[in-house]
């Protein structure tokens, strides 16, 4: 990995923007089966992950037709704002938050947020490197959301479990 590529601001904004990605992405894939199943109630976790599924498909068949009139720059930061509001939506949502609230959380995070920075981190990315670098730069976007994966679904479980821990004293 020639570290000189994190010289490009496109890569290492991308790095950072895709690092948050998959933070919250993951999160959200991780727990919400879960709070679905045992705290809701449902009998299974479809009706939360189906949601967002189709919608990360339309997003970043979306988002890549809007890079030809936008500059990824402005995809990625209104995603990554969409992003906050969606991370503190699912921060919000309890045994008592009514199914198409859930669902249409799901939706909006597919749609706004992860489908289209799927593919515009990809592009953006590839287009901004030397022709020799993009096989490793494109490399480096799934490393960074891989490890924001890791630490938000790290960060996601030791809240979870410490407010279970609370709860159960009371």
């Amino acid at each position: 990995l020639p570290l000189s590529i994190f010289k490009n601001k496109m890569v290492l904004g991308t790095s950072i923007v895709v690092f948050c990605q998959g933070a919250i992405m993951f999160s959200a894939i991780t727990y919400l089966p879960i709070l679905s199943v045992a705290v809701i109630g449902n009998e299974n976790s479809n009706s939360v992950l189906t949601p967002m599924m189709f919608p990360i498909m339309v997003g970043a068949i979306t988002a890549g037709f809007l890079c030809t009139k936008l500059r990824f720059r402005t995809i990625m930061a209104f995603a990554m704002g969409v992003g906050i509001i969606e991370a503190y939506l699912l921060g919000t949502i309890t045994h008592e938050t009514a199914n198409w609230v859930v669902t249409g959380v799901m939706i909006g995070l597919g749609l706004l947020v992860l489908g289209p920075l799927m593919s515009v981190s990809q592009n953006a990315v590839a287009q901004s490197v030397d022709r020799k670098y993009i096989g490793i730069a494109s490399s480096v976007v799934g490393f960074w959301r891989s490890i924001g994966g890791v630490m938000g679904a790290a960060i996601t479980a030791t809240i979870v479990n410490n407010d279970l821990k609370d709860k159960m004293k009371e």
